[in-house]
C-alpha cells in the first residue's frame, strides 16, 4: 500500500486540509443566507437585511451569529452586521459585542466578502432533520403548519422559506405583525431592535430625533436654553414696531437675523 507523503500527512493533523473547508466558496453573494436557510431554521427575515444592510454595503465589515440545534438541525436565532471599520479586527470585534447583547453565545460567521468559520459554515449546510415534515399527512404539512384545502398555510408566529414554516423572529419590545414584527408603543426599530424613544423626542424611520427646543445629548433630548442676550433684543425691536419706528416686514426681517444668530 502506498504511504502518504509526510508533508501531507502534518497539514492534514493540523487541519490545514478538510472536507469542510473544502466545500467552503470563495466568496460570499447575494443568495448566500437564502442557500443556507434552506439548511438552517432562520428565524427571521435575515436573507432580505443581509442583501441590504451587508452585501452591498463597502469593507471591512462582519457578521455574527448566535445558533442553536435541536436534534439534528440546526437554527440561527440572530445575527448581527457592521460595515464601514477602518480594519478586519475592529469590523469583528464590533460584530461579536453587538451580537453578544444580552447573553447570547456568538461566533463570526462572515469577514468582508469571505467567509471567516469554515466549520461553522460546513456545520450549518449539513444540518438535517427528520421531522420537518409530518408523515401522517398526504399533503407532506411541514411542522408548525396546518391544512388549508388541499393546501397548507403557517401557524401564527411562523413564516414560510421554501417547504418550511420558520419562526418569526421578534425582538425585545416588540410585538407579532403578520409575518413580521413592529416596536410596541414608545419604541423605534433601529436594525433588527427596538430601542426606547426618550423624552422630548419622536420616532423616525431611522431612529428618533429631538422635539422642536431640544438637543440631543447621547441618549436624551435636552431643552435648549435661551440666552438673556437673545430675549433683550427681541424686546427692543418689538419696541421699535409698537413705537412705530420700524413697520411689521422691518420687524420680522430683524427677528429672523436675531434668530439666525442664536
Amino acid at each position: 500500500m502506498k504511504k502518504l507523503p509526510l508533508l501531507l500527512i502534518l497539514l492534514l493533523s493540523l487541519g490545514f486540509i478538510s472536507s469542510a473547508n473544502a466545500a467552503v466558496p470563495s466568496y460570499i453573494t447575494e443568495d448566500t443566507f437564502d442557500n443556507i436557510c434552506r439548511k438552517v431554521d432562520c428565524s427571521w427575515d435575515i436573507s432580505d437585511y443581509y442583501i441590504k444592510n451587508y452585501y452591498l454595503k463597502q469593507i471591512h465589515k462582519a457578521v455574527a451569529i448566535s445558533y442553536s440545534k435541536s436534534g439534528n438541525r440546526y437554527s440561527i436565532d440572530y445575527a448581527y452586521f457592521t460595515w464601514q471599520f477602518p480594519n478586519k479586527p475592529r469590523a469583528k470585534s464590533e460584530a461579536l459585542k453587538g451580537c453578544r447583547k444580552e447573553g447570547r453565545n456568538c461566533e463570526i460567521f462572515l469577514l468582508n466578502n469571505s467567509y471567516a468559520n469554515a466549520d461553522l459554515y460546513y456545520k450549518l449546510i449539513n444540518s438535517t432533520s427528520s421531522s420537518s415534515y409530518s408523515s401522517s399527512s398526504s399533503n407532506n404539512i411541514p411542522t408548525n403548519a396546518h391544512a388549508i384545502g388541499s393546501s397548507w398555510v403557517c401557524d401564527t408566529g411562523y413564516k414560510k422559506v421554501g417547504s418550511r414554516c420558520n419562526k418569526i423572529y421578534v425582538p425585545k419590545n416588540a410585538s407579532l405583525s403578520g409575518t413580521s414584527w413592529k416596536c410596541n408603543y414608545g419604541y423605534t426599530k433601529i436594525g433588527t431592535s427596538c430601542q426606547v424613544v426618550p423624552a422630548n423626542a419622536t420616532a423616525t424611520s431611522s431612529g428618533w430625533e429631538c422635539n422642536t427646543g431640544f438637543t440631543r445629548d447621547g441618549n436624551s433630548c435636552n431643552k435648549v436654553e435661551v440666552s438673556m442676550d437673545y430675549i433683550e433684543e427681541l424686546k427692543k425691536i418689538k419696541e421699535l414696531l409698537d413705537s412705530g419706528v420700524i413697520n411689521e416686514e422691518e420687524f420680522k426681517k430683524m427677528k429672523q437675523k436675531i434668530i439666525d444668530n442664536m
